[in-house]
């Protein structure tokens, strides 16, 4: 894969991670609270398969 392409799609991930922070923290609580949880083990999964170096983002960096 091209790597402006790669480093691309890695700004859009960490945008969006941002974004859902935002939400989250500006949301219901009932609703943030519920969403948080399960965005936190979504998340928590990429960055272990970053930290694993298995995504695109972590051949950027390499």
């Amino acid at each position: 894969m091209d790597l402006r392409l790669i480093q691309f799609l890695s700004e859009c991930r960490d945008e969006e991670h941002e974004a859902i922070d935002r939400w989250l923290s500006h949301a219901f609580q009932p609703v943030s609270t519920t969403m948080a949880a399960v965005i936190s083990v979504a998340r928590g999964t990429t960055r272990l398969a970053e930290f694993l170096g298995t995504t695109e983002s972590a051949a950027r960096r390499a």
